[in-house]
């Protein structure tokens, strides 16, 4: 009886150290982590083509909704779309911090035509 409320108590503490770690290790920590710091950080599964992918830059947060063209070699993303997900914070934005989050989603996808949705449009095009 008593063996058997050890290992019970050893399988318990093991299950709560994997899901803790899991859940410390999680890409979505890493961007919430990042936004709170106001940092930037590009979360995408660039294996995955038809997945959207979020991007934060100080503090505001943007979706990136990519639109693959399918080739005779492969799967290839040629225009993504960018928007903002809480229109409160574009005012914070400049042209430059939009460039440099261009820039930083051309490393991914160097062919892909990018396109922001308003208000950021405005902010580009003044």
């Amino acid at each position: 009886m008593v063996f058997m409320l050890r290992v019970l108590l050893f399988l318990t503490v093991f299950f709560l150290a994997c899901y803790g770690l899991r859940c410390f290790l999680h890409p979505k920590r890493k961007l919430k982590s990042a936004r709170k710091k106001r940092q930037t950080y590009l979360l995408d599964d660039v294996g995955d083509v038809r997945k959207n992918f979020l991007l934060t830059h100080k503090g505001a947060l943007f979706e990136g909704e990519k639109h693959p063209e399918t080739t005779a070699d492969a799967c290839a993303v040629t225009r993504i779309l960018v928007w903002i997900r809480d229109p409160v914070q574009p005012d914070r934005l400049t042209t430059e911090d939009l460039m440099k989050l261009e820039q930083l989603i051309r490393k991914h996808y160097p062919a892909a035509q990018i396109e922001w949705k308003q208000p950021i449009r405005q902010i580009l095009v003044p």
